[in-house]
């Protein structure tokens, strides 16, 4: 199994492994719950034990719910072979074989081509339809013309006994539960990703002592007028033109967005709802620092409430510019 602190992993910190993001984005399509579940090559880069955990996990999955796990599959091993109940093997497109797993080693043997002892058979059939590491070609092409001219479908789709689909279609949670499962993994990823909103920060420091040290000592005189109207208009554009250091970030967690989004795990708008909750703090923190330091170096005008209402506008304005 995989911890729930692990890190997932970004283009700055290293998280879990490949096999282990690869599970992880199994079970986030178990939960959308579908009836036809479609997976590319779920066992890649996982050794041949972690490969039959995955699959048997899968299959009894599929059994309780009455549900159809579709998958291509990439050098499976003989237990793990054996666990699919039908297969559809091609060559270059075409049909070889279309039925039970464990009757393909007798249509095999009919065409001439019989599994070696102690081959495995899925390595065999897929060294016959192969032919671009055969020494002899045409040969390898020749047979694989036999192996579709001759292919077999032992169980045609009208005929395949159906089941009935025991979960449920559409979102297994609720609005409310969505929004808030969402927002507590927003706040987790925002405390670990660099990017996000701490190396932002640190930005928005910087520019903060910049502007302090530009506009300081500007005061509140009548002369200083149009110096306080651009120290003003800069402490909103600056962080609102800033905010674009969130974009990597940003497309980061659009390409998991898109993808759990399209498996159906989540309503769009929670997610919206979640994000906004969760920048929330983390724009009110830059906001805090920032205002921190260019009030009193700027020396605006004094009093905490002028101070105040200086902060709820910076901080209104950043969150339009992020959200």
């Amino acid at each position: 199994g995989i911890n729930a602190e692990y890190m997932g992993g970004s283009v700055v910190v290293r998280g879990v492994s490949g096999g282990e993001r690869r599970r992880v984005s199994i079970g986030v399509e178990l939960v959308a719950r579908k009836p036809i579940l479609f997976l590319d090559e779920p066992t890649s880069g996982l050794d041949s034990a972690a490969s039959f955990q995955v699959v048997s996990k899968l299959k009894d999955y599929a059994r309780t719910r009455g549900m159809t796990v579709i998958c291509t599959i990439h050098q499976p091993s003989s237990e793990t072979y054996a666990l699919f109940d039908r297969l559809l093997l091609l060559a270059y497109g075409r049909t070889v074989y279309f039925g039970p797993t464990d009757q393909i080693s007798h249509h095999l043997e009919k065409l001439k081509y019989p599994v070696p002892p102690g081959i495995n058979v899925a390595d065999h059939f897929m060294y016959l339809v192969n032919a671009d590491f055969r020494e002899d070609k045409e040969v390898a092409k020749a047979e694989i013309q036999e192996l579709t001219t001759k292919s077999i479908t032992l169980c045609p789709i009208s005929s395949a006994p159906r089941t009935n689909y025991t979960g449920k279609v559409g979102f297994d949670t609720g609005f409310f539960w969505q929004t808030f499962v969402l927002t507590q993994r927003g706040f987790i990823n925002a405390r670990r990703n660099l990017v996000m909103y701490w190396v932002r920060l640190a930005m928005y420091v910087a520019l903060a002592i910049l502007m302090g040290t530009i506009w300081i000592k500007v005061g509140t005189s009548f002369t200083a007028l149009q110096n306080r109207l651009g120290c003003h208009f800069f402490s909103i554009a600056f962080p609102c033109f800033m905010s674009v250091a969130g974009i990597p970030a940003f497309l980061e967690e659009k390409h998991v967005f898109d993808r759990e989004y399209s498996s159906g795990a989540y309503h769009s708008l929670a997610y919206v709802l979640a994000l906004s909750i969760t920048s929330i703090p983390f724009i009110f923190i830059i906001a805090v620092f920032f205002s921190a330091i260019v009030y009193p170096l700027i020396w605006l005008n004094e009093g905490a409430d002028h101070y105040f209402i200086f902060l709820v506008v910076l901080f209104l304005s950043h969150v339009l510019c992020v959200d």
